[in-house]
């Protein structure tokens, strides 16, 4: 912005304060930007669940340059790529930055117009294909001990859940709680050797939800007979289900469950 009078100085003090104001809410899901848009609330608060920071660049120029409707596109499409290439396939965030980057320059020059555009334009470097999440997602572990992991796997569950039940539920607002089905605490009555259940007790496939008192008092350490009834008897589909798809519970069973929740996600984290 070439600056020649007073009004242009005023001008720019004016857009800064704007672009400020624009920032500091992109990290933030309840400020009042997205009061009126659910799905943008949505969307911000999963990036920064998603400690994605690379994105603030081109969503901040998509928001000055792009319609509303744009926009929230582009905030989803955001949402969506920074969950395959950040939190499940953990890959190279220094290329996502430049990507953004350079797409973002192309925004405020006028040359992408439309979230479709800006897809184009990035979807090459950092959209990891169906086959790539698949593979990456198969062999994903979390472990729940850290906080900021514990709320990605609740993301993750509930989405999941959400997706084959009639009934929808708010990661953040629901009581349910993370199940681990083979349990933290090792135990030789389970058949597992001590490396194969610290290698499986956080893949996604031993993970699920359950009602608090029954996880804490129903299942919590039991073995995997008398967590089947109490399973059975959750309101939560994607609980319900492992008794009926798995007669016993071992490695096999958690690397099965865990492909059928790959191929799921999929479906979900898609453009």
């Amino acid at each position: 912005m070439d600056i020649n009078e007073k009004k242009d100085v005023f001008q720019l003090l004016k857009s800064l304060e704007e672009a400020a104001y624009t920032y500091m809410a992109l990290g933030n899901p309840n400020d009042e930007l997205w009061l009126d848009n659910k799905a943008n609330k949505q969307s911000v608060l999963e990036l920064k669940l998603f400690r994605n920071i690379q994105s603030k660049s081109l969503l901040l120029i998509c928001h000055q340059k792009l319609s509303p409707k744009e926009f929230s596109k582009v905030l989803k499409m955001l949402s969506v790529i920074s969950f395959r290439y950040n939190v499940i396939s953990s890959a190279n965030p220094k290329l996502m930055e430049v990507t953004y980057n350079k797409a973002a320059i192309k925004v405020n020059n006028g040359i992408l117009i439309s979230a479709r555009d800006v897809f184009d334009e990035i979807k090459q470097a950092i959209y990891l294909s169906d086959e790539q999440f698949v593979d990456n997602f198969k062999s994903k572990t979390f472990n729940t001990n850290n906080s900021s992991n514990k709320k990605i796997v609740r993301y993750i569950l509930f989405k999941i859940e959400n997706q084959i039940s009639s009934r929808q539920y708010e990661f953040e607002g629901n009581s349910g709680t993370i199940e681990h089905i083979l349990p933290e605490s090792y135990n030789e009555e389970w058949n597992f050797s001590l490396e194969e259940h610290n290698q499986l007790i956080y893949r996604l496939g031993n993970l699920t939800i359950l009602e608090p008192k029954k996880n804490n008092r129903e299942a919590a350490d039991k073995s995997y007979k008398i967590k089947e009834a109490v399973y059975k008897d959750s309101s939560y589909e994607l609980t319900k289900a492992i008794p009926e798809r798995y007669e016993n519970w071992n490695s096999t069973s958690i690397k099965k469950r865990q492909a059928k929740l790959a191929l799921i996600s999929k479906g979900i984290w898609k453009i």
